[in-house]
């Protein structure tokens, strides 16, 4: 029973399930070496004597009648630049789809010229559209996945795709693509091929995946990534052009069976082992420790291979106006700008899913947004969970199945899907900007952060409220968001306010729009209490 026991636990931590095989679509039977694995050996402590337990389950191979969902990808070294202060890792490894290769050396080749200040970064704010970021697939419930790997590493590594949670096989042999499968892993120059055939009732959801070529270095410096099963029929569009999306972190999701939603896939992870050390702009090792909040490795704790440590916004802050840092705004984008990690951007109610994956191999980390009001069900399967019903001031009175939290930890190779209660902005139906982080302090402070952006106005070209591009609106709520107009433009116009409807005219014009701005006033120093505005006419 100890055998057991402890056999059933290592499937449980590493993500696998039981399963029927198929009566009638048996995979071939193939040999397993029942020494310890490399995979078992890089997830912890060998708990059993059943080695043959795999993240990888054994299942139907794909029907011919099912609509294949096609990947033809390969694995490279890289160097993938963390922020646009262009700290980097100079060890860098990722997965990159074949047809985007090109894209990835260009942006490696513009972010090491903008070292020698030859060009501006090719790290753009808030990640939007770049080549260089995990690979995130989406694939719909009843679709055969075929995930075509090219070996393109430069130094003699091998590498392969483990996909956790699945029954991905060989497609030249059906045998199941788990770590002990040699013939799963491809040399230096080598292609595999694998297949999954997702059921039709396979749950939505995450699944991760990584290399068994050499698990840990691999994993430690970026060769992982994640398919994500979507509701069946399902549609992906890009956010921030309305077309079909291949890939990406961020997406528009068309539901056939129920409604649209942004997604977004959101990967905590270390950079290195905890000996490495990323290089700054100029070459030289970043320090262990942060010298103005003592934060244990600036630019180590990363988020979708970005990372915006305080140690850079607070030195360019005290280097700028001869002042002592002050960490307090260390998270402002009006001091500082925008941060270059993720930037997950929705308009006001959107229904939003965010599939919180831990890409890397170190240490534990917890999934923490601000806002007050932001949360969701810990146990989303067990009742409605609210998601795309927006705001509703008076709920029924129905009895909770599930505690709702704000925190989710996740350990290496863990993830966790969850959907956010009252669409964007939360249940207080707020605009603005949500923090999201590692709720660990040292980990934030080392650059493990991000932003999610909620508008309630239409982000396109000539009326965006920042810098970033176009965003495209939910297609069943398309047409509910309205462009930004200037402040003259008001005039005629109603304001909902407190159950009253309330006119806006050229008397209490100017009323209307300064009690929306700071006081005015031309800052000092640091200071962020007053913005320097003016007034046109009627125009603010």
């Amino acid at each position: 029973m100890i055998g057991v026991a402890a056999a059933l636990a290592l499937l449980v931590a590493c993500g696998g399930r039981a399963t029927e095989t198929p009566p009638d679509l048996t995979p071939p039977d193939i040999s397993v070496d029942t020494t310890t694995s490399g995979h078992e050996g890089s997830e912890g402590l060998v708990l059993g004597s059943d080695v043959d337990k795999e993240t990888v389950y054994a299942g139907a191979l794909c029907d011919p009648t099912a609509p294949v969902r096609d990947y033809s990808l390969v694995a490279i070294n890289v160097e993938i630049s963390l922020n646009r202060y262009l700290d980097y890792d100079h060890l860098g490894r990722m997965y990159v789809l074949e047809d985007r290769l090109d894209h990835v050396r260009e942006e490696e080749a513009q972010n090491a010229a903008a070292r020698l200040d030859q060009a501006e970064p090719a790290v753009t704010i808030g990640l939007q559209g770049d080549a260089i970021h995990p690979l995130t697939l989406r694939v719909n419930q009843g679709d055969c996945l075929r995930l075509t790997l090219r070996n393109g590493m430069d130094n003699d590594e091998p590498a392969s795709l483990h996909l956790h949670g699945s029954s991905l096989h060989m497609e030249d042999t059906g045998a199941p693509a788990i770590a002990t499968n040699q013939d799963s892993i491809a040399k230096p120059g080598a292609t595999v091929t694998y297949q999954w055939m997702v059921e039709q009732d396979e749950p939505e959801g995450t699944h991760y995946f990584h290399s068994h070529g050499d698990d840990r270095e691999q994993t430690a410096h970026g060769l992982f990534g994640a398919v994500i099963v979507e509701p069946k029929g399902s549609v992906y569009l890009d956010p921030l052009s309305g077309q079909d999306l291949v890939s990406g972190w961020d997406a528009i999701i068309q539901d056939p069976g129920g409604s649209d939603f942004r997604e977004f896939a959101i990967y905590y992870h270390e950079i290195g082992n905890e000996r490495f050390r990323n290089l700054n702009k100029l070459g030289r090792q970043v320090p262990f420790v942060d010298p103005f909040t003592r934060a244990y490795k600036p630019g180590g704790r990363a988020m979708n291979y970005r990372s915006e440590p305080f140690m850079n916004r607070l030195r360019l802050g005290s280097e700028t106006n001869g002042l002592p840092p002050d960490g307090s705004l260390a998270y402002s984008s009006y001091t500082f700008g925008d941060p270059a990690t993720p930037i997950a951007r929705a308009y006001l109610g959107d229904p939003v899913k965010q599939r919180v994956i831990h890409g890397g191999s170190e240490v534990f980390h917890v999934h923490h947004v601000h806002g007050g009001a932001i949360r969701w069900r810990r146990q989303p399967g067990v009742e409605d969970t609210g998601f795309d019903s927006g705001f509703d001031k008076n709920p029924p009175l129905l009895p909770v199945a599930s505690a709702r939290t704000d925190s989710q930890a996740v350990g290496p190779a863990e993830n966790y899907d969850l959907e956010n209660e009252c669409g964007s902005g939360g249940c207080q139906h707020s605009v603005g900007d949500y923090l999201i982080h590692c709720h660990v302090a040292h980990h934030y402070l080392a650059g493990m952060w991000m932003v999610w952006r909620v508008y309630n106005t239409l982000q396109e070209d000539g009326s965006a409220q920042d810098t970033l591009p176009p965003l495209w609106e939910v297609p069943d709520r398309r047409g509910g968001v309205v462009p930004a107009v200037t402040s003259e433009e008001l005039v005629g116009t109603t304001a909902d306010w407190k159950g009253q409807s309330l006119p806006i005219d050229a008397g209490n014009l100017e009323e209307w729009v300064e009690r929306q701005l700071p006081p005015q006033g031309t800052p000092k120093g640091y200071g962020a209490s007053v913005l320097d505005w003016s007034k046109e006419g009627t125009s603010t």
